[in-house]
């Protein structure tokens, strides 16, 4: 478990640039945190390290999955959010599986409820507001 405590996001660049060049084998991400806390932010952060022009990178909260072109990668990056679905059947009739085994960037939102479909090896992300509203970013990885 890696910890960041106290951060404003002016700071989350640099974090995007730790899990990326840390978890250089990892492709699934786990964003977790109440709502407001800055999955959707962070992730845009992450996406400006990875540079990817596209200046519309907002929650898929609708459309559940978005696609990006990495400029970095040189490669498609691939954005979910789960807040929505009800239950684990629905990112399975979306295709969730041909997204997570095809080796590409996942940043899934609200991957709770589809934890147990993922590979074993995963980055979770958990984002807590502390009193301040500053953050504190909790890093775990799975396999």
């Amino acid at each position: 478990m890696k910890e960041f405590s106290g951060l404003e996001i002016n700071n989350y660049l640099n974090i995007a640039e730790f899990l990326i060049t840390r978890y250089k084998k990892n492709r699934i991400f786990l964003f977790e945190g109440d709502l407001g806390t800055g999955k959707t932010t962070f992730i845009q952060e992450m996406a400006k390290f990875l540079l990817i022009r596209d200046d519309n990178v907002t929650s898929p909260t609708f459309s559940l999955i978005n696609e990006y072109y990495s400029e970095y990668l040189k490669d498609t990056v691939y954005h979910m959010d789960f807040y929505r679905i009800s239950k684990a059947q629905e990112a399975l009739d979306i295709g969730l599986e041909h997204y997570l085994y095809n080796k590409k960037y996942c940043f899934i939102e609200w991957g709770s409820l589809i934890r147990h479909l993922l590979p074993n090896k995963y980055v979770q992300v958990n984002i807590l507001v502390q009193q301040d509203e500053k953050r504190t970013f909790i890093i775990n990885t799975y396999g």
